[in-house]
This record gives structure tokens, sequence and C-alpha cells, in this order.
């Protein structure tokens, strides 16, 4: 932890929380996180790149309906989720 955090750090040390900062570009420490990442690097914004703030909070909640519930999914047999119901 650096002498001075961030202004982002501040914030969530002013609401009680305790973050977890760890070193850029070392994926194995959270690896949760960076393959969100690439998943939305891969599949949503090479698909669909909106060109504003206003854009990307229209779209983003129709991909991520698609990528829960319409894809097929491996740990399922690349069946959808939807049709595990």
């Amino acid at each position: 932890m650096r002498d001075f955090p961030t202004p982002f750090l501040r914030f969530w040390y002013a609401l009680g929380v305790q973050p977890v900062v760890n070193p850029p570009r070392r994926p194995d420490l959270n690896a949760f996180v960076e393959r969100l990442h690439a998943t939305v690097e891969r599949a949503y914004r090479q698909v669909s790149l909106p060109d504003s703030l206003e854009a990307t909070r229209e779209s983003l909640p129709l991909f991520q309906q698609h990528y829960n519930t319409q894809r097929p999914h491996q740990a399922l047999s690349l069946t959808r989720f939807c049709s595990q119901a």
C-alpha cells in the first residue's frame, strides 16, 4: 500500500471498505477479474464498440443477458443456461 492513497482508494476507505490492490500485469493474483476483462474485450468490445458512456450503458446489459443466458456454456456441455431449467 502506498503512503498516499489515490482518490479511488480514499473513496473506498471513507465507506469503510478495505480494498485489495494487486500489482499490475499479474493475472495469476486475480484470475476471475482478468478473465472478465478478457471476455469483455473479446466478446463485447470487438463486436459492439460503443462510442460513448451512454451507448455502453445501453448495450452492456444486453450483452450481459446474452452472455449469461443465451450462449452455449462449456460447463454445461455446450448447452444454454436457460435450457437447463
